[in-house]
C-alpha cells in the first residue's frame, strides 16, 4: 500500500466515525477514491453526489469505473439545480457535497433542507477552503472539517 493510499483511507476512516464533516484535501490527492473508501463502511448505499458542473461528474463516473466501485445507486444533483431535491427531499444513505467550498447561501440552505428530511451522513469534500467559507460551513450546517492534508504535507510526503 503506498502512501497516498494510506492516506486515503486514515481520512477515510476519520470521517466515518462521525459520518458527517468536510475532508479537506489537497488538489491532486484522490478525493473521490477517499470518498469511495468512506462509503465502503455503508452496505450499498444510495449516494447523491452534488457538483457545481458536469466535468466533475465525469470525474466521479470515471473513476467510479477506474476503481471498480458499482455506482447504480449513485444520483447526482448540480449545485444549479440542488433546489429541486431541496422542494421534494428524497433519502439517501450518504450525501457527498463535492467542491462544498462553491455552495452559495442559497445552496447551503437547499442542503440543510434534505439534511432535516432525515439524510443524516454529509461527506463533503474540499481542496480549497477559507476561513470565511469554513466558519459559513459551520454556521449554515454545523459542518466542520474532520481531516486537511495541505499541499506541504503532499509535497514533503511526495503525494502529490
Amino acid at each position: 500500500m503506498t502512501l497516498r493510499e494510506q492516506r486515503q483511507q486514515e481520512f477515510a476512516s476519520i470521517w466515518r466515525i462521525k459520518k458527517y464533516g468536510i475532508l479537506y484535501l489537497c488538489p491532486r490527492f484522490g478525493k473521490i477514491k477517499t470518498s469511495i473508501k468512506c462509503l465502503e463502511g455503508f452496505n450499498n448505499p444510495r449516494v447523491l453526489i452534488i457538483h457545481p458542473i458536469e466535468a466533475i461528474k465525469k470525474s466521479w463516473q470515471d473513476d467510479f469505473k477506474k476503481w471498480g466501485y458499482d455506482d447504480s445507486a449513485v444520483s447526482y444533483v448540480t449545485t444549479a439545480s440542488l433546489w429541486k431535491l431541496a422542494e421534494k427531499p428524497e433519502f439517501f444513505d450518504v450525501i457527498i457535497a463535492d467542491e462544498v467550498h462553491l455552495f452559495s447561501p442559497a445552496n447551503l440552505i437547499e442542503l440543510n433542507s434534505l439534511l432535516g428530511a432525515g439524510n443524516k451522513h454529509l461527506l463533503a469534500l474540499s481542496g480549497t477552503i477559507s476561513l470565511k467559507t469554513e466558519i459559513e460551513l459551520k454556521t449554515a450546517l454545523n459542518l466542520e472539517i474532520v481531516a486537511s492534508y495541505s499541499i506541504e504535507q503532499g509535497i514533503r510526503e511526495k503525494v502529490i
